[in-house]
């Protein structure tokens, strides 16, 4: 069954967008659940006509498909309108490791919605993308993120993030052992300084965390023994052979035991190794090679 579904199948998991009101981050020209297939809200950081000028000279980019925007958020976060438990569901397809403040930020997604109402997450498996050589993200960092209420990447998260990313196309250990060229950095130190610097008063767009899938579970099994997390876990798709991203469902639900909560979490972490084991040896080796590299 599992290999049977598709992307958006494991995106959305049990949501009816014709029976159910959502909101979709950053939909640009390619939304997940069409405008015609029911109540849906867009939301992104700019209006319509300033994303459609921003783009307008992006060869990548078709900047009359951008879909119109109904809210723009207000420095950063949602605004009051938007968190008053009105939406069965959100889609949020890579916008959570953009996010300085991804506590926060899940807090706002929880007031937004319903009881049990789902927050549907498409994230990277580092693994697999330019973040291969990346620490992983720790919980200490989305703290820092919501006690300084951070709405843009700090100058240190975009250093990091520019500072360590390599040269390899997405997907490339999935189809031979990356090379010492694919595992170059793409910058040097100096010019990663040179972008983290105007960071301080400026929005950067970098990935602020980088995670495994069994990473990102225990982060937010985390934010449950700080009881700041309304969320158990829905449903989980770990990352396919030769993809590289994975899909998990959060659902709102009254939280009475937070240790409790953030077992399930740990647990679904724990269950994935048994999945990883049926990685090829190529990736084996590889996994080897970096820790190698990075040690």
């Amino acid at each position: 069954m599992e290999a049977s579904l598709t992307r958006r199948q494991r995106l959305l998991g049990d949501v009816d967008p014709a029976q159910q009101r959502g909101l979709e981050f950053g939909p640009l020209t390619n939304p997940v659940v069409a405008a015609q297939e029911g109540s849906i809200s867009y939301i992104d950081y700019l209006p319509t006509e300033a994303l459609r000028a921003k783009y307008g000279k992006d060869p990548n980019v078709d900047a009359s498909k951008i879909v119109d925007v109904d809210i723009v958020l207000e420095n950063g976060r949602l605004p009051a309108s938007v968190l008053t438990g009105g939406f069965d569901y959100i889609v949020a397809s890579h916008v959570l490791e953009h996010l300085p403040d991804p506590i926060g930020w899940l807090k706002q997604c929880a007031d937004a919605l319903k009881q049990n109402g789902v927050l549907c997450l498409a994230l990277p498996d580092k693994r697999y993308t330019w973040d291969i050589l990346r620490r992983t993200t720790e919980i200490g960092e989305w703290v820092d993120g919501y006690v300084m209420r951070r709405v843009f990447p700090s100058p240190g998260q975009v250093f990091n993030a520019t500072s360590r990313t390599v040269l390899m196309a997405t997907g490339v250990p999935w189809e031979r052992e990356p090379t010492p060229a694919d595992l170059c950095f793409e910058r040097d130190l100096s010019d990663a300084l040179a972008l983290a610097t105007p960071a301080a008063t400026t929005h950067i767009d970098v990935h602020c965390s980088v995670f495994t899938p069994a990473d990102f579970l225990r982060l937010v099994g985390d934010t449950h023994r700080l009881g700041l997390c309304t969320f158990e876990l829905g449903w989980f798709h770990d990352t396919r052979p030769m993809e590289i991203e994975f899909f998990v469902g959060l659902r709102k639900a009254p939280i009475t035991d937070s240790e409790r909560a953030a077992e399930s979490f740990f647990d679904a972490a724990a269950a994935l190794p048994v999945r990883a084991a049926k990685f090829s040896a190529t990736l084996t080796r590889w996994r080897r090679r970096v820790t190698a590299l990075v040690s």
